[in-house]
């Protein structure tokens, strides 16, 4: 009776301990999912503080136009610039040590609603989607953000909202851009 209560004893710790190890393990998986969200809302951040900053003319414009708009005369991106923003990188940082590399599939602003009355006319918002994609540990992962612009009394666009959406499976994707092929060469 002695070796049944041990034997009993010995496989419920060993039953406790497997439990424990799995709940670690599953701990872990959590946190790099995190991690990785986190990286790619960063990227989105940077691209969109980058628009802000020094790309004001392409806040309008779908991705697809930006290489366009770079090669006209007196564009406010140049080729390299706008080269930065579909392909970036981020710095490493705590808890992942290494630095990431993103890419930015899908820029998709929609047309801005056109004020109700002129007299008490809010600022035009305008709202866009963006796809980025970062490679890691040999997987592809993918994230998709929502933007809110808006144009005060100045010409000078605002970021007003930010909106990290998930993330996607490798094969998803946001809808066509509408835009996309009506201003991609205008």
């Amino acid at each position: 009776m002695a070796s049944t209560a041990s034997l009993f004893l010995v496989l419920s710790s060993l039953s406790l301990q497997a439990m424990a190890l799995q709940e670690r393990r599953q701990l872990v998986v959590r946190q790099r999912l995190q991690a990785r969200e986190d990286r790619l809302q960063a990227a989105a951040q940077a691209v969109a503080g980058s628009l802000q900053r020094r790309h004001r003319c392409l806040i309008a414009l779908p991705e697809s136009a930006w290489q366009w708009q770079s090669e006209q005369p007196g564009g406010c991106a140049q080729t390299g610039e706008v080269e930065a923003l579909l392909r970036g990188t981020l710095l490493a940082s705590q808890p992942a040590p290494q630095s990431a590399s993103y890419t930015l599939l899908q820029y998709c602003p929609q047309e801005p609603e056109p004020p109700a009355a002129p007299a008490a006319a809010p600022a035009p918002v305008l709202e866009a989607h963006l796809l980025l994609e970062i490679e890691e540990d040999g997987a592809t992962y993918r994230s998709a953000s929502r933007l809110l612009w808006s144009w005060g009394p100045g010409p000078t666009p605002r970021l007003r909202g930010f909106q990290h959406l998930g993330l996607r499976s490798a094969a998803g994707a946001l809808p066509p851009c509408p835009l996309a092929s009506s201003e991609a060469n205008p």
